[in-house]
């Protein structure tokens, strides 16, 4: 052949299609964070524990990240401009075919909340938040629904025999409550009581047996559900007692420091500068008290703290649609379901399902930490009712393919303390409740589960890592169905301290060999995939033998968060002591037992990590 045609033949043959590859989207927390730093971190973390010959489950070596380095593209979810993401390739230690390239895009959100709050309006929304239990106990049984179902699910998880249910009995409980609702929204003489949704379960066509266990399964989550607003009200009313206390004190601090330099300068003189600049800037006085203690607490980065980590939290529950607030946290939501959007249209599926020969992802990871926990799913039921408006079925397909979307791993999310305390919406108009729960979706229905409602079958597993040191995260019970626990939240106990540091252990995920193990698996090798397990005739999948919960035990922190719950009782009764006059020797001996407990506390936390099997 001559050289010439072999040259033709090679410029005009057809380039070997790219490699397929599975996306992982990251969202990341509260606060001030730099664009890829969170993403970057993940990447840093899996590769240490790959790098450290760590054993999966079956105990062979995985291999080696390589080719890690940063891409662009076209953005094609419609915005414009280019999509950066970082790509990776798991390579096998024993030089075998490589499990596939992954690209890791990040969600970043941080700018759209800046320049909106403000420290002394965080703190005030903080303070309002103490009096919630006193509304929700208030409230008919027939409204906060989503919350009440929570309660539901919280004590099948704890109990699943209370009140001597029968496994079903739980999920006739469940559909006999949204029909109460239901029927209740449209019957205008109704109340909504509890005593009104007894009578309507002894109105139902019920077995006499049924109906009993029903009943007394009906009070059994009453009664837990009133234990737990009963102790939520008691540790919030102690936080804001607490916060009281120690803003009275520091102020009376910072007044008691002045009234000395005030001292100290007469002392030096008017002819002496240190006394003149004294004398002229730190005036006894306590309006002047609060602004030295409002300048220290700048310095030390409370008040940075409250901007820019509480605030993020206060902007993103701002549900009012007529306060400005709630332009950011719609932009927030536009901002990650369009990087969702864009990610979903390279699918191998196309929007309505069908194979798509353009697309190269093949399955979708969502990964979020924190507040963006609650940002990912928003914006994940942000596109299912997208889809709805193109197409009326499930949601899962229309504008995009949600079917690509295998796993959703959240970590210290605080999405049900979000619904307890922004998301309960009261109204005049129980009609409009039964809409707004309507629409806003849960775990039963796209992308999470096809089918929704009753009939609902698990799609997305949603691994939910959880550190009862975390006061920020819990076990997810809030995303319950309203007709099925067919699907529900794989919550998972990782408790990454020996003793409970708050702020260490919120960051502490990416540094818990059991998180990282299992990110590893889910991103590189599809593991613990609802979608991948053998379907038995005439019984369907086993999803129990993907789940990977509950973790370790709870209750290793009791006795230092009732401690700290105690401090600012006993910093109460020395301050009431000292009010009635009571003798110096016992106000000093309480004050010594405040002291004792608060050292023993802080010195608790110094203690930063978990035993070494359970860090990397």
């Amino acid at each position: 052949m001559p050289e010439s045609a072999r040259v033709s033949e090679t410029a005009t043959a057809t380039p070997p299609k790219p490699r397929n590859y599975t996306a992982v989207i990251y969202v990341h927390g509260m606060g001030s964070q730099r664009r890829y730093e969170e993403s970057a971190r993940l990447i840093d973390r899996m590769d240490q524990v790959l790098e450290s010959e760590i054993l999966d489950a079956e105990g062979a070596a995985l291999g080696r990240l390589r080719e890690i380095k940063p891409e662009s593209e076209p953005c094609r979810s419609g915005a414009g401009g280019a999509v950066t993401f970082v790509k990776a390739k798991l390579v096998p230690k024993d030089g075998g075919a490589a499990f596939g390239d992954v690209r890791i895009y990040e969600s970043y959100w941080a700018p759209l909340m800046a320049g909106q709050k403000s420290a002394f309006g965080v703190l005030k929304w903080i303070a309002r938040q103490a009096f919630r239990p006193l509304t929700t106990l208030r409230a008919p049984w027939r409204e906060l629904h989503r919350l009440r179902r929570a309660a539901l699910a919280d004590l099948r998880d704890q109990s699943p025999d209370a009140a001597g249910a029968q496994t079903q009995d739980w999920q006739d409980l469940l559909q006999l409550y949204d029909r109460f609702d239901k029927l209740d929204a449209q019957r205008r003489d109704a109340d909504g009581s509890f005593d009104g949704f007894l009578a309507f379960l002894a109105e139902r066509d019920l077995a006499e047996g049924e109906l009993a266990r029903l009943t007394a399964l009906a009070r059994a989550w009453r009664a837990h559900y009133r234990k737990t607003e009963w102790q939520n009200g008691a540790v919030l009313i102690s936080m804001l007692l607490g916060l009281v206390l120690a803003g009275l004190g520091l102020i009376w601090a910072a007044h008691w420091a002045l009234v000395q330099a005030g001292a100290f300068s007469a002392v030096l003189g008017a002819d002496s500068l240190i006394g003149q600049a004294l004398a002229a800037y730190l005036k006894p006085g306590w309006s002047q008290a609060v602004a030295v203690l409002a300048t220290v607490a700048t310095a030390l980065g409370f008040v940075a703290f409250l901007t820019d980590y509480m605030g993020d939290v206060e902007i993103w529950s701002t549900y009012e649609e007529t306060n400005e607030k709630n332009r950011a946290r719609a932009a927030v939501i536009e901002t990650t379901s369009g990087l969702m959007a864009h990610v979903l249209a390279d699918g191998v599926l196309d929007g309505l399902g069908e194979p798509n020969p353009q697309g190269r992802c093949e399955r979708v990871v969502v990964v979020a930490h924190s507040l963006g926990t609650s940002v990912a799913h928003d914006a994940l039921l942000d596109l299912r009712k997208r889809n709805l408006v193109v197409q009326k079925a499930d949601g899962m397909t229309g504008a995009v393919c949600l079917k690509l979307i295998s796993h959703f791993i959240t970590m210290g999310s605080p999405i049900d303390k979000i619904n307890y305390f922004f998301e309960t919406v009261r109204s005049g108009s129980h009609r409009y409740l039964r809409v707004v729960e309507t629409l806003r979706g849960d775990i039963t229905t796209a992308p999470f589960s096809l089918n929704p409602g009753r009939h609902a079958k698990p799609w997305v597993h949603w691994i939910n890592f959880w550190d009862e040191a975390d006061v920020i995260s819990g076990p997810l019970a809030s995303p319950t169905g309203r007709q099925s626990f067919a699907n529900q939240v794989d919550n998972v106990h990782v408790p990454s301290l020996v003793f409970p540091n708050p702020g260490a252990a919120h960051l502490a995920y990416f540094d818990n060999l059991r998180v990282l193990q299992l990110l590893i698996d889910v991103i590189f090798r599809n593991g613990h995939s609802y979608l991948t397990l053998r379907v038995v005739e005439g019984q369907g999948r086993d999803y129990a033998q993907a789940l990977v919960g509950p973790g370790k035990p709870r209750g290793r922190y009791r006795i230092w968060f009732a401690l700290a719950l105690a401090v600012p009782w006993l910093a109460a009764c020395a301050v009431i002591a000292a009010l009635l006059g009571a003798g110096s020797g016992l106000i000093w001996a309480v004050l010594g037992l405040v002291l004792a407990v608060v050292t023993l506390l802080v010195g608790a936390m110094a203690a930063r990590f978990a035993p070494a099997e359970d860090r990397i």
